[in-house]
Order: structure tokens, then sequence, then C-alpha cells
């Protein structure tokens, strides 16, 4: 079997109005072996300035303290990592208003076994957030590589992607995330 053809659209949603700050994709289906989500997004606040924010998931509608993630990320100033328990599943940077007009993050968020009711869930990411209102040495972006758990038993029926950490920033028009069903070769 072709790889593509395993790869099965579920749903996308494009931001069409201001004011949104989540993207929920709410009644997975079991039908799959793991979900990937295809993100591509910009904060559409005046008051994120140059720079990317960090952004969040959340599971279930689940804000509790259940979440714990690794990271590992570069930048033009350097390499980083770290760790960190959390109420979200962090994915990364999301770039900000201050970037040139049409410059958007993009992230690859990946479920596996999200349907399994026997274990912790992981989520693993891989972000660009390019940051091109910076100029000179700074000019760059950051690259992000992300290892989530979500220390649920419960099977994922629903995730809920935001533009910031804090859940208060607007996703910017045009922003589109696309869930994909996974399904076994």
């Amino acid at each position: 079997m072709p790889i593509l053809s395993t790869f099965v659209p579920i749903a996308t949603t494009t931001v069409s109005g201001a004011g949104t700050k989540s993207i929920t994709f709410s009644s997975i289906s079991s039908t799959y072996t793991d979900l990937r989500i295809l993100l591509i997004a910009r904060q559409g606040d005046s008051g994120a300035g140059t720079s990317s924010s960090s952004s969040a998931l959340i599971v279930n509608s689940d804000s509790g303290s259940t979440y714990g993630y690794l990271y590992a990320g570069s930048n033009p100033s350097g390499q980083y990592a770290g760790a960190s328990d959390v109420t979200y599943a962090y994915y990364g940077e999301t770039a900000s208003d201050g970037n040139t007009v049409g410059v958007f993050s993009t992230t690859v968020i990946d479920i596996p076994n999200y349907k399994t009711t026997t274990g912790w869930k992981q989520v693993t990411t891989q972000n660009w957030s390019p940051n091109t209102a910076r100029s000179g040495s700074s000019f760059g972006g950051y690259m992000f590589f992300n290892a989530n758990v979500w220390r649920n038993t419960s099977a994922v029926t629903t995730v809920t992607i935001y533009a910031s950490t804090s859940t208060t920033m607007d996703f910017e028009i045009g922003s589109q995330a696309t869930l994909f069903g996974i399904k076994a070769a």
C-alpha cells in the first residue's frame, strides 16, 4: 500500500474571523491507528510583538496538571532544551503578527495510538516558526522538537489547539489546521 493512502483527511479548519483563540477537532472517530495534524498558523494579536509565542494543545478538554513535555530547540542565538510538567501539551512557537505579512509557522503534530485505553498518550511535534521581523545576526526563527505525554488512559476524542500557552492570543485569519487519520499499512 502506498504511504500516502494511509493518511486520510478527516477535517480542515481555516480561521476566517478575528478573535479566534482556538481550533478544535471533536468527535474524533476511533477508525484509525494514529492521528496527525498539520498546522499553518500565525498569531493575529498586535500585542504579540515581533517574536513568536509558545503554543499549546489540550486533549479532551483536560487542562489539569496531567501533561509533561521535553523539548529541544534552536534559534539564531543558540540551542536549548528543557522539560516541564504543565497544563497543556507544548507544540512549539506560533509566528506573531510582528513578522512580515503572510509569514506563518508550520507544525506537524502526531498522536500515535490515540484510541488506546490502556496507557498514557504521546504527542510529538515538529515546529518551525520564522521570525522575519528581526534583522542582522538575529534574523531567523525557532525550530522545536517536542515530546509530550498526556497522563490519562482515555481515548483521544477531542484536540484543541491554541495560538499561545496563555490561551489568550488569537489565530490570524488564514491560519489552518488539517486533521488526518492514519490507517495501519
